[in-house]
């Protein structure tokens, strides 16, 4: 995860397995592979395509397991690596932007970084790095993995922390050994219904509020209160914990009079894809709404970036500098966004 350098990541996998994954990503299958990183050798790691609409043929993003076929080994603390093959943001830059500027605040978000990936012998792509949500990185930033972790189920939207009786057709177990949904259902109807002080005593109100409010003034449209997506829960000993996921849409990826007009309080009122997946209405944030209510200011996380990691000469040197380290890499990656990585750097 080094923002000033590409990684040279090789994979070597038998030829009908790679074929496989590049030509039908969407089934999902787990193949084995060798990794080298530099002069490191991991044998045995799992491969597969993930995602949803970036799951595309000849170049789909990738997920590698460094404990699907070797039980609870890590690489370099790492359970996993996720490769975004940047389809939906021509920039190659929304998620290492996003993602630090919220580290900068204090929110827990992945780590990011770039790779030009190989596969037996050929090139497969320039590839966003991502660090997974996943029990090395609850353990990193919580001292612990043990709680309920959950993420959206593939394709099944919309419904955020809104009240429902089927939980689980929206969030998914991210681990085998907790997790039923019943906790969702609990704190859905502490959001809706509970006191003040119960929900404060429920969720981290004052993390959630910071990330909404900068994902926000980011350009989100496609996050936890704009729409209801890519985000994960976990409940950290009692205390449950919104964790950001997905920065793709972020950053005017949609154009710049789009993510300026993002509603810091309603966000959902400026999102394309704002609906609820159950009752086909517009999606609304419960959760912010609540907050906004007990006397959260938008305004003060507004000036705390302003101050910090949106400071005009923070931002345009990062820009700047991360443009010119992968420029030639997108140029030449199959993608072919030269020209719309130049225009949305811009």
């Amino acid at each position: 995860f080094d923002p000033t350098a590409i990684a040279a990541i090789r994979l070597v996998m038998a030829p009908e397995a790679w074929t496989n994954i590049r030509t039908d990503p969407n089934a999902g299958d787990w193949h084995e592979a060798v990794f080298y990183w530099n002069d490191e050798r991991v044998a045995r790691v799992g491969v597969k395509a993930f995602g949803n609409g970036s799951r595309v043929p000849g170049k789909p993003p990738l997920k590698l397991s460094f404990d699907h076929y070797v039980d609870d080994r890590r690489w370099r603390g790492l359970e996993a690596l996720k490769f975004d093959n940047s389809l939906q943001d021509p920039t190659f830059l929304n998620e290492h932007l996003g993602t630090s500027v919220l580290r900068a605040i204090g929110v827990p978000a992945a780590r990011t970084g770039w790779a030009e990936v190989a596969v037996n012998g050929e090139h497969a792509g320039f590839f966003v790095v991502i660090e997974p949500i996943d029990d090395a990185f609850l353990t990193r930033w919580f001292g612990a993995d043990d709680g309920a972790l959950y993420g959206n189920v593939a394709r099944r939207f919309g419904r955020g922390l809104n009240p429902t009786d089927a939980p689980l057709d929206y969030f998914e177990p991210q681990d085998r050994d907790t997790g039923d949904g019943r906790d969702l259902v609990a704190l859905a109807n502490i959001v809706a219904h509970g006191s003040d002080a119960e929900l404060a005593a429920a969720i981290d109100l004052p993390g959630f509020f910071r990330m909404s409010i900068a994902r926000s003034v980011l350009g989100s449209q496609d996050s936890f209160s704009a729409d209801g997506k890519n985000f994960y829960l976990y409940d950290d000993r009692g205390t449950w914990r919104i964790l950001p996921w997905d920065f793709d849409y972020d950053l005017s990826a949609l154009g710049v009079a789009d993510a300026l007009a993002v509603d810091l309080r309603a966000p959902w009122t400026t999102s394309k894809w704002a609906y609820d997946a159950i009752t086909g209405e517009p999606y609304r944030d419960p959760l912010l709404a609540r907050a906004l209510a007990m006397g959260a200011d938008p305004d003060d996380v507004v000036a705390e970036l302003l101050a910090g990691p949106l400071r005009w000469s923070v931002i345009d040197a990062q820009v700047v500098e991360a443009a010119a380290l992968i420029r030639d890499a997108v140029r030449d990656d199959t993608l072919d966004h030269g020209a719309a990585f130049d225009r949305h750097v811009a």
